[in-house]
């Protein structure tokens, strides 16, 4: 896979008329995934949490019946590592923890979490260096994630990352499921592009093959630290590059 820099990504920006940046959030502008981030301070039994909806869940998706939110998310997640679990529902099983509580209350407990987890600690410099050369060149940035909205919009508070528009996992005002598509896969092109409207895509960056869809949206589709599993699918992307600093 051929390299750019994040000077040149930000150069041809600058010769461009507005539109499009559109970024993944876990592993792309940060290392690590801040869903998991939250998930370690439920598993450990932190914050306090709702579990109605999230012991419905688990007993639907085969898991038992558990009482205790902590150990709800811990046979979870081991049965989405071990893939008897689907994505999807484990999805929805992390958007699940943050319903039914009062939103000031689970804003300030995923704070706790992410700091806990040295969120800031964890930048990525060279796709900050793209975000903000885009920034000046008044491009629209938006980010598209499969964690939580909540989540990743503390996550960008916390960090100090301005961005104009957030697309994550959103759950329903009765708390009982989330919305569809999932930005994840395909899901994420999708919300994008009912988003951005007739404006180009000059830039997305991903580091997953799951990101592969939103990428090939992008003039510049830019593969950050990417995973092996996006390397060996590099060429169903035209023209991705890896974005070095």
């Amino acid at each position: 896979m051929e390299t750019i820099s994040a000077a040149e990504v930000v150069e041809a920006l600058h010769r461009d008329l507005p539109g499009v940046v559109a970024t993944d959030a876990d592993g792309t502008l940060w290392t690590g995934d801040v869903g998991d981030d939250w998930l370690d301070a439920v598993a450990a039994g932190e914050p306090r949490i709702n579990a109605a909806h999230l012991r419905e869940l688990a007993e639907r998706e085969g898991l038992g019946h558990h009482h205790d939110p902590a150990a709800v998310v811990r046979i979870a997640r081991r049965a989405y590592e071990e893939k008897s679990l689907d994505e999807a529902a484990f999805f929805r099983l992390v958007a699940l923890t943050l319903g039914k509580v009062d939103e000031r209350v689970i804003r300030a407990a995923i704070r706790d979490a992410l700091v806990a987890a040295n969120l800031v600690t964890r930048l990525v410099p060279e796709t900050l260096a793209v975000l903000d050369g885009a920034r000046a060149s008044r491009h629209v940035i938006v980010v598209v994630s499969a964690s939580p909205r909540l989540v990743v919009e503390e996550a960008l508070s916390l960090a100090g990352v301005a961005v104009d528009h957030l697309i994550g996992i959103e759950l329903s005002a009765d708390a009982t499921h989330t919305s569809l598509p999932l930005p994840y896969a395909h899901g994420k092109p999708a919300l994008l592009d009912a988003f951005r409207g007739s404006r180009p895509v000059h830039a997305a960056l991903g580091d997953s093959p799951f990101d592969a869809p939103m990428l090939a949206l992008a003039r510049t589709p830019l593969a950050v630290r990417p995973k092996p599993a996006l390397v060996q699918i590099a060429s169903q992307v035209p023209a991705l590059r890896r974005l070095v600093p």
